[in-house]
């Protein structure tokens, strides 16, 4: 029986490293401070952004593609709260609002729908994102303060924005609860 599975897990070990040699384009990004003895198996990657910016660009995705779940989780707790009060009168969620579809008359809660949620949460035809200043220092802070940063946005018309960005969770999130543009 031991013998059998030494086989099994060397024949597997063998398959897996033959898979892994053979796919020539698979890279591991490098991490910093790494050896250079492991620089020929990784990569650096130059296109790093900030993980804010890497919030907002998921939301903007998200809605793009109609994904409104996903958009919706990219709100953070207090914008999702306004959302869900803003659609409390009319006994929808938070996330209807977002939701539009295709031949609905906007007419009977035009306040209440959101017409365009790219243009309101962040903007469109964006070709620039930065993000401000770092709102860490060494790492993140456990005394319950809030982590928020600032993302600034620029289209294509040279218009700009700046987004309000909240690290919730695991993720930073678009903060809007005021639910101005």
């Amino acid at each position: 029986m031991t013998f059998n599975v030494k086989l099994s897990t060397s024949m597997f070990l063998f398959f897996a490293l033959s898979t892994l040699v053979a796919c020539d384009h698979v890279q591991i990004e490098r991490v910093a401070g790494e050896p250079a003895s492991t620089h020929a198996l990784t990569q650096e990657r130059k296109d790093r952004k900030a993980p804010a910016v890497d919030g907002l660009r998921r939301f903007i995705a998200a809605m793009e593609h109609g994904q409104i779940e996903a958009a919706y989780g990219q709100l953070s707790r207090g914008t999702r709260a306004a959302l869900k009060t803003r659609a409390a009168p009319a006994n929808k969620r938070g996330l209807d609002l977002l939701r539009r579809k295709s031949g609905e008359d906007p007419a009977p809660h035009q306040a209440l729908h959101i017409a365009d949620p790219i243009a309101l949460f962040a903007m469109r035809n964006v070709v620039s994102m930065q993000a401000g200043q770092a709102p860490l220092e060494e790492h993140k802070p456990a005394d319950g303060r809030t982590l928020q940063q600032q993302v600034r946005l620029q289209d294509r018309a040279g218009a700009g924005k700046t987004v309000v960005m909240r690290f919730e969770g695991l993720h930073w999130r678009i903060h809007n609860p005021s639910l101005q543009p």
